[in-house]
């Protein structure tokens, strides 16, 4: 899979690229490989309509705490603190030391500087269940 390229193309299809082979598929194919990928991704908008379904709270209000909490979990890592939530994990900075990387379109060696990196690490609980 890693030598599977996408391309969109004006025609409303996309050709996907690979080194045995070529294919070409039509809008329709494309809609329901986005739709698939969208599928398994949730996002922002998913969690306040499922938190506002749970909890019979307007939109408006859950996007508040939301948008609330993800502006105090950045605060916290830019600051250089953890955030430790109890039952689901920790969002912390990792440090990732100075390295020596390739481009390879180049073919030159290039140094990535050290720099401090977001993460989250889950709890044991959250990891069980």
């Amino acid at each position: 899979m890693a030598d599977t390229c996408l391309y969109l193309q004006r025609s409303t299809s996309l050709r996907v690229t690979r080194k045995d082979s070529s294919i070409l598929r039509t809008a329709s194919q494309v809609n329901l490989i986005t739709q698939n990928l969208n599928s398994t991704i949730m996002r922002k908008i998913d969690i306040v309509a499922n938190v506002a379904k749970k909890t019979s709270l307007p939109r408006e209000e859950v996007v508040i705490v939301i948008d609330g909490f993800m502006n105090e979990v950045r605060a916290s890592l830019s600051k250089n603190e953890s955030v430790f939530l109890r039952g689901f994990g920790t969002f912390l900075m990792k440090h990732r030391a100075q390295k020596l990387a390739r481009n390879i379109s180049a073919g030159t060696s290039v140094v990535v500087p050290e720099r401090s990196v977001p993460a989250f690490k889950p709890s044991k609980d959250f990891i069980s269940k």
